[in-house]
């Protein structure tokens, strides 16, 4: 096995993505009025397969970075999302580390 380091700029391509992805499953769930573990769970397999093909993923950091932008976000904004939606997540499944905790507590955008 190889061992790869990402760069800041892929790493943080990535970290933009996932926020996107996220608030675009969010906005997938209200539309389509999704609610429940189990139907979320089979619904997020469609969008999964629509998530997956999007043209998104052929970006380099500055065309997320431009496509972001374009859809009016702020990249702290979606650091913030995606901070908190681990957060959430973490809290909800019981395994939210003590940082995480301090970190909703205290100042959720502060990076």
């Amino acid at each position: 096995m190889a061992l790869n380091i990402p760069s800041f700029s892929e790493k943080r391509a990535s970290q933009l993505r996932d926020a996107i992805r996220i608030i675009a499953w969010d906005t997938y769930k209200t539309e389509n009025q999704i609610k429940g573990k189990d139907k979320a769970y089979k619904a997020y397999e469609v969008f999964k397969v629509e998530w997956e093909s999007h043209e998104i993923h052929e970006l380099d950091y500055n065309g997320v970075v431009e496509f972001a932008l374009d859809l009016g976000y702020e990249i702290k904004d979606l650091l913030a999302v995606r901070t908190e939606h681990y957060i959430r997540r973490n809290e909800l499944n019981g395994t939210a580390k003590k940082y995480d905790i301090a970190l909703n507590k205290d100042n959720p955008y502060d990076f």
